[in-house]
């Protein structure tokens, strides 16, 4: 697995504990976790933008609704 792709998979181990906690929240939580996750992909493993959209809506396809 690539750097990034650990990255990512950290992240997104990440992302499923805030869910997990948050799992009644409102939309603005809901986009405020995939807002920051995107980030985070982006930025800690260092990829383009298009490969971090496809990553999460592909491993968290409900963040789809809030991106």
């Amino acid at each position: 697995m690539s750097k990034n792709r650990a990255k990512l998979a950290e992240i997104s181990a990440e992302i499923d504990a805030l869910i997990s906690r948050h799992r009644h929240a409102s939309n603005e939580v809901c986009a405020a976790i995939a807002h920051e996750a995107l980030e985070d992909a982006i930025n800690l493993a260092d990829i383009p933008v298009s490969e971090a959209e496809d990553y999460f809506l592909l491993h968290f396809p409900t963040l789809a609704l809030y991106c």
